[in-house]
């Protein structure tokens, strides 16, 4: 499964070096030169982990995981797996890192085979293939036939995202069933943006308009589920 990681160094040899490193394994990077750019990216996109220099200028990697816990309080947005990385790794380093909301400090640079031990432990925040694999008991014809249905209902409820935009009692009804298909596939992002657009729906003093932003995000989520579920199913990308 490939997995989506943010990588946040101020040393370009540094970032570059572990988007090499993910790209071999079959990952997608997205870079970032410090703690601020770092958080834009992440309150704005959909990423199955971190992993960020400890000591940085403006907001260093302790300052960023704080501020992403503090935002996964706040919102309910899924837990995203965070790793910190410094030069020096004692323990107060670790300990500072943990208390910040790390869930591991480890020695830079990482070589292929701890980042693999790393990225070992993310739960994919789109699409937990082996979560749904478990489900069919590993039975590859039940897998793909799974599959295929997940991304045919995914499609048609991305149509019916679209046709709905002015009606807030339909749009939470349908929410609250694509986060049912999504739970199936563990797709965590998904069940976020749904579990966010029901509750707004709820508040009956919010006109349609203003729950535009709501609405695209969970189509992007969506999207996103799409070519993931395209990569693994027997059909073409067509969601878009």
């Amino acid at each position: 499964m490939s997995l989506r990681v943010l990588v946040v160094d101020d040393a370009l040899v540094n970032r570059l070096l572990l988007s090499q490193q993910l790209d071999h394994l079959g990952h997608q990077a997205q870079l970032a030169e410090d703690g601020a750019q770092a958080l834009r990216l992440w309150l704005g996109g959909r990423f199955d982990g971190v992993i960020t220099d400890c000591n940085m200028p403006r907001l260093d990697g302790y300052a960023l995981a704080r501020a992403i816990r503090e935002h996964e309080r706040r919102s309910g947005r899924p837990q995203c797996r965070v790793v910190g990385m410094s030069a020096t790794v004692t323990p107060a380093v670790w300990a500072h890192g943990r208390a910040a909301g790390m869930d591991d400090c480890l020695l830079k640079p990482l070589s292929l085979k701890r980042l693999v031990q790393t990225l070992a432990q993310i739960s994919p925040a789109v699409l937990d293939l082996e979560h749904v694999q478990r489900l069919v008991g590993y039975d590859e014809a039940a897998l793909q036939a799974l599959l295929d249905e997940l991304r045919t209902s995914n499609f048609r409820d991305l149509q019916q995202l679209s046709r709905l935009q002015g009606n807030v009692e339909a749009l939470g009804v349908l929410a609250h069933r694509i986060k049912g298909a999504a739970r199936i596939a563990r797709a965590k992002e998904v069940v976020y943006r749904c579990e966010r657009l029901e509750r707004r729906c709820s508040d009956k003093t919010l006109a349609p308009e203003h729950l535009k932003k709501d609405v695209e995000a969970l189509r992007q989520a969506m999207l996103y589920l799409d070519r993931q579920l395209a990569s693994h199913a027997g059909w073409s990308n067509h969601a878009e």
